[in-house]
């Protein structure tokens, strides 16, 4: 594993995030790969009807070291393309968009124990704050 990845450590395996209020399940897996020099999270959420038409989210995101600095790169089935540099301690990952013309965004795991962690996620539109869009509390579900 790349010196830089290795604060990530505690991510690699299986986790299922607890339901929501409205009873929106999901997961994600955590994966080394490319011989150990980068990470690659799935990602899924099934979102039943309700306020909304029920549907399914998948993602994909690649983290990797870039110039010395960690970085990522997400996609999803929604279109979606967003590239993050990330700032890492023991117990947090920070991913956080560029500044552009439109809005940035920022995730957030912060570890709780060994096989928990919170998880966030935030957007700002141009010229404002932070402010959350998602999140919860995962637990891993297989093996690390």
């Amino acid at each position: 594993m790349a010196l830089t990845l290795r604060p990530l450590e505690w991510l690699i395996g299986d986790w299922e995030a607890e339901p929501d209020p409205s009873g929106a399940t999901g997961g994600s897996t955590f994966a080394l790969v490319a011989g150990d020099s980068a990470i690659v999270r799935t990602s899924w959420a099934e979102y039943p009807a309700g306020d909304r038409r029920a549907g399914r989210h998948d993602d994909v995101l690649l983290i990797f070291v870039e110039r010395g600095d960690v970085a990522g790169l997400y996609a999803d089935n929604e279109g979606h393309v967003i590239r993050y540099q990330v700032s890492v301690t023991d117990d947090r990952a920070v991913f956080v968009s560029a500044e552009g013309p439109g809005p940035r965004f920022r995730l957030t795991y912060e570890r709780q124990g060994e096989r928990e962690a919170n998880v966030r996620f935030e957007i700002a539109p141009p010229g404002a704050d932070f402010a959350s869009y998602v999140g919860g509390r995962i637990r891993r579900s297989g093996p690390r």
